[in-house]
């Protein structure tokens, strides 16, 4: 089985976007945070942060502001933030190359699989995808387990 080449964590990708970096927990935001709540997120800290204002040390003042303008930065362009999101799924970091392995297009089929039948027990695309990344997964898999014990309550 080949090994998938992973970015080191804390290097820059390939557009100089840091990678381990959370940028969404810089700015209190989720993942599926809108630009309007981004951009509210954002001015609300630079607000709070910014050194003329800052009751702390004018030198975590502008360190914090150096970080908020970097998430903000990254997370209000659309192209860089999609690519952020590609840059951090797990499933996406083969480094995109046109030459995959067999391993991971079994693997790639295997997900593909899973999502088909996640859409048959009539799960919405936004649940299929949180399953997939595995921030759903526990519950789809409670859910189904649900269904399958009650099936054979019923049953029985």
């Amino acid at each position: 089985m080949k090994s998938i080449q992973q970015p080191e964590p804390g290097l820059m990708n390939n557009r100089g976007i840091d990678t381990k970096k959370d940028y969404y927990a810089v700015l209190g935001v989720l993942d599926t945070a809108e630009d309007v709540v981004i951009q509210g997120a954002y001015r609300g800290l630079a607000h709070r942060y910014h050194p003329d204002r800052f009751d702390g040390s004018p030198t975590e003042a502008t360190a914090r502001m150096a970080e908020i303008n970097e998430a903000y930065g990254i997370l209000s362009d659309v192209d860089q933030r999609a690519q952020y999101d590609r840059d951090r799924d797990p499933f996406t970091q083969a480094g995109g190359s046109a030459s995959v392995s067999a391993d991971i297009a079994f693997e790639v089929e295997t997900f593909r699989a899973f999502a088909e039948r996640l859409r048959d027990w009539g799960y919405d695309e936004a649940t299929i995808r949180n399953a997939l990344t595995g921030r759903g997964l526990r519950l789809v898999v409670a859910e189904q387990l649900a269904r399958m014990v009650t099936a054979s309550i019923k049953l029985g």
